[in-house]
């Protein structure tokens, strides 16, 4: 059956109020139409992009992540220490993260995109969060390619 067949049977079957699909079910089904958003070859960046996102969506509960991760966090404060422009179309925002117990420096990269700054990197106590993702992804391949390579 086709991932795109697939998602519509895991949605049709919530909207109707049968058994729910199984978690591993969801999150297959959800990577499968991710993939296949991404490698349609004629589909174009920017609905990819929306696609990509709308599927995303579908699966994230956004509203609960970010309870679960500011509960923890209630008695901080956040300060706006400066902002750097880089360029016309760049930013970095540099804030503290004040609790009892520490300050934490957290700083964004941002850039100006359809009339919205959008961030795309937080760096944290001067750990950059794409970086360690980049890192995190180059070994992860580095490491399946050694696994493929050795047991040929």
């Amino acid at each position: 059956m086709s991932t795109f067949l697939r998602g519509v049977c895991v949605l049709a079957a919530n909207t109707y109020g049968e058994e729910p699909p199984s978690a591993s079910t969801t999150v297959s089904v959800t990577i499968d139409s991710i993939l296949a958003v991404l490698t349609d070859e004629h589909t174009g960046p920017k609905e990819q992009q929306q696609k990509t996102l709308a599927e995303i969506k579908r699966t994230f509960d956004f509203g609960d992540v970010s309870r679960r991760v500011l509960a923890h966090y209630e008695s901080q404060t956040a300060e706006i220490v400066e902002e750097r422009m880089r360029n016309a179309n760049s930013a970095r925002v540099m804030t503290l993260i004040e609790s009892q117990e520490k300050t934490i420096p957290v700083d964004y990269s941002l850039k100006l995109r359809d009339g919205r700054w959008l961030a795309y990197d937080v760096i944290i106590n001067g750990v950059s969060l794409s970086q360690n993702y980049r890192n995190s992804y180059q070994q992860l391949v580095a490491d399946t390619a050694l696994k493929d390579y050795s047991t040929e």
